[in-house]
């Protein structure tokens, strides 16, 4: 144990007015102490929480690593006319009769209704047709580019406009 009571006792019973002080002075003490370990389970919580969102991204940077390579396997499973592109008829088709492909967009977010917007914001020659590895790609960089993805969306709707 503590030896606090051998001296403090005997000193207060001898002088009286030391008592408070005293008392301060352990009371800082444990206040101390107990704030330093706090700090440490508060640091040791906060270390723990940036590592699980760290394992949460990763997680998530996987996931989205698989979806491309499904995104990839669906798209040329969707391209009938075989030309290594989609057209955005081919892609609403797609959506509509192919519940991998929708499974896939869900998962980023996009509806059938965004599908025209996104099919014009990454046709940039306005050829009508997307080549599907680039369509994969750019989808798999837009959550990561989420200004960028925004910028190019908002750019296509001005135009239309």
């Amino acid at each position: 144990g503590d030896s606090w009571s051998l001296i403090s006792v005997p000193l207060a019973k001898k002088e009286p007015w030391t008592a408070p002080i005293l008392f301060f002075i352990m009371m800082t003490v444990s206040l101390g102490v107990m704030n330093l370990i706090l700090a440490v389970i508060v640091e040791k919580a906060a270390e723990a929480r940036e590592n699980d969102q760290e394992r949460k991204q990763k997680h998530v940077d996987e996931q989205r690593q698989k979806d491309m390579v499904e995104l990839a396997v669906l798209c040329d499973r969707m391209d009938n006319d075989g030309s290594g592109a989609l057209s955005l008829q081919e892609l609403l088709d797609g959506f509509d009769n192919d519940l991998g492909f929708q499974d896939v967009m869900k998962r980023m977010d996009i509806e059938r209704s965004d599908m025209e917007t996104v099919f014009h914001a990454l046709d940039e020659d306005a050829s009508g047709e997307l080549d599907y590895v680039e369509f994969c790609h750019q989808l798999g960089s837009c959550k990561r580019r989420d200004q960028l993805m925004l910028t190019a969306l908002t750019r296509y709707n001005v135009m239309e406009v």
